[in-house]
């Protein structure tokens, strides 16, 4: 049992990784490999999120991925957790993430998560 559930996530992941790629592809009108505010079409506040180094572009390496999860990323205040201000994926996940509930993702529940998959 153990072993379809772990199989059906990374069916299913997959597919979302390939997505994400895909619509970073078609937001990146000029093709330049990156998207500016002006070529971005989802929320104002997911793009100032998502532009981790804040240079006004969104490359492939600030978007969030399928697979994978890399802290020092989103750890923007760089004090060894994600809080719900620093996350940037969906509200649902950062709840499921967190798993005592105290309102940050740690690297110990990261690590305890991926050994329940």
């Amino acid at each position: 049992m153990k072993f379809a559930t772990v199989l059906l996530s990374l069916t299913m992941a997959l597919p979302l990784t390939v997505t994400a790629a895909q619509k970073h592809q078609k937001m990146d009108t000029d093709g330049d490999g990156k998207i500016s505010r002006a070529e971005w079409n989802g929320p104002a506040d997911m793009f100032d999120k998502l532009d981790a180094n804040h240079d006004g572009y969104i490359t492939a390496d600030e978007r969030p991925r399928g697979r994978g999860f890399d802290m020092t990323k989103m750890d923007t205040n760089h004090d060894g957790k994600i809080s719900k201000d620093e996350w940037k994926g969906r509200p649902q996940m950062f709840d499921r993430l967190d798993t005592n509930h105290d309102g940050f993702i740690t690297n110990d529940e990261m690590k305890n998560r991926q050994k329940k998959n």
